[in-house]
């Protein structure tokens, strides 16, 4: 069965559209240009580092911080990843060539040190912005997140509250 809109029902509709779209722009614009103060956006930290109470310049750093490691980390996790692509090709070929494969290996290997490197080096960095109270409420809150079961190993391979979880047995009567 098809259902036939008539033509100036549509039209409505988009005009409608169309005017809803135009007040909320000019609202918006005329609330900017009225405005005696312009509300500048930081940076939103959620998660732990949101119960730190940073300060606006510690967040900045920290952002400066995060771009910085992010853009030094682009090219290594590239260069990661044709390498792990050339594994792949020596692989697959016809013949494999055993001396190339352990050198594209060495090769990943010294990256993935590299990149763990600066992932620590990123991370001191990091804590080195906070003051000692601000330290040690992330310790807590590390501590609160590891007792919380929510460790290295928990997630997709089940865990807590998973399928793998046992069922109560009822007590044997002697």
């Amino acid at each position: 069965m098809k259902i036939k809109f008539p033509l100036p029902a549509l039209a409505i509709a988009l005009s409608l559209t169309t005017l809803g779209s135009a007040i909320s722009t000019s609202a918006n614009s005329a609330y900017a240009e009225n405005s005696d103060q312009v509300k500048v956006e930081t940076p939103k930290v959620h998660g732990r580092k949101a119960k730190l109470n940073l300060s606006e310049d510690q967040k900045e750093k920290m952002l400066s911080i995060k771009n910085k490691f992010k853009s030094e980390m682009e090219p290594k996790i590239a260069e990661l990843k044709e390498h792990k692509r050339s594994i792949n090709d020596l692989l697959t070929r016809e013949t494999i060539d055993k001396e190339a494969i352990l050198k594209e290996q060495t090769k990943i290997n010294a990256i993935i040190g590299d990149i763990a490197s600066a992932r620590l080096a990123y991370r001191i960095e990091t804590n080195e912005n906070l003051n000692p109270e601000q330290r040690a409420t992330l310790r807590k809150l590390g501590e609160a997140r590891d007792f919380a079961g929510r460790g290295k190993h928990q997630g997709k391979r089940g865990g807590k509250g998973g399928h793998m979880k046992q069922k109560a047995s009822a007590p044997s009567e002697a």
